[in-house]
Order: C-alpha cells, then structure tokens, then sequence
C-alpha cells in the first residue's frame, strides 16, 4: 500500500490520478475530525490540497481500483 506522508500544507497525489484516504494528525497524536481537505482534478490528474498547522501532518494512502 503505498502512502504519501507529509508535515506541510500543500498539492499532493499520484501522477496516475489515484484516489486516496487523507488523514491529518494533530500534536497529540490524535486524529483531526474535519481536516481542510479538498479533492479536485487538474489535467486530468487528481489531487489533494492540504491545509494543516505547523504541529500536524498528513497520510495520504492510495486506494487501490477494484477488480
């Protein structure tokens, strides 16, 4: 399972266009309820911008297509 892991805000994704989970984790480790996700695409490519303090990071972990 491949995964993206990161402790800045930013555009984040695959260069395939794969969807993912996103999670964000708080200084406590704990994990945020509404984080400030947003899913678009561009050039047909999805992608994921992430909004987070500087005491949190994310997890993008790719979702594999269904056979």
């Amino acid at each position: 399972m491949e995964r993206i892991l990161t402790a800045r805000s930013g555009l984040f994704g695959w260069p395939d266009g794969a969807a993912a989970e996103v999670y964000v984790i708080d200084a406590t480790g704990q994990r945020v309820a509404a984080p400030l996700v947003h899913e678009f695409a561009r050039i047909g490519r999805r992608l994921y911008e992430i909004r987070m303090p500087s005491d949190h990071f994310a997890v993008l972990v790719r979702k594999e297509p269904r056979s």
